[in-house]
């Protein structure tokens, strides 16, 4: 075998201790960060969890009806606003709006088979109502935003989607079957 003039030849005899000594410190410093880690994890899932992890589609409450009737399509809006009134099917709602500098963009917004208006939106967060993507009881359902634009915020709870649209985003959501009057 040649000498490697990279090498060292320094005594090994008296380094025969250390390394199994940094051996357990490395394993140990390693197991602990790797408890660390999920720890975070764990506990980062259970904030999510307890919030609802999918973002969640708002109801809107008795009050809030009557103003987000307009909103809704007109051939739609007579049907969504007496169901919600008279607490047979809610009225659902999501917060459009675009980051500052951005430019106004116009989008729609499908619900099941449901589809917006057209929506010019600015700076301004504007509530739009819309039917839920699936059938109330179900708890669960997709949204697609339709349009184009750059910084298009969608507030649903716990989260605001902020994407940059180049046709249509599909968002998964939840919402509360519990309370058909809020």
């Amino acid at each position: 075998m040649e000498d490697d003039p990279h090498m060292s030849h320094a005594p090994v005899a008296a380094h025969a201790a250390a390394p199994a000594r940094l051996g357990v410190a490395r394993y140990s410093g390693r197991l602990a960060a790797a408890g660390v880690t999920i720890a975070a994890a764990v506990i980062a899932g259970a904030v999510m969890m307890g919030r609802g992890g999918t973002p969640r589609l708002e109801i809107a409450s008795q009050a809030q009806v009557v103003a987000l009737a307009g909103t809704v399509a007109p051939n739609a809006a007579p049907a969504i606003e007496a169901d919600a009134k008279a607490c047979k099917i809610p009225m659902g709602y999501v917060e459009f709006w675009h980051d500052p500098g951005a430019p106004d963009s116009v989008v729609t917004i499908q619900s099941g088979s449901y589809v917006s208006p057209a929506f010019a939106l600015t700076t301004a967060h504007e509530m739009i109502a819309l039917p839920f993507p699936a059938a109330y009881q179900v708890g669960k359902g997709q949204l697609i935003v339709h349009g184009t634009g750059t910084a298009v915020n969608v507030s649903l709870d716990p989260v605001a989607v902020d994407a940059n649209l180049a046709g249509s985003e599909t968002i998964n959501v939840v919402w509360d079957t519990s309370k058909p009057c809020a």
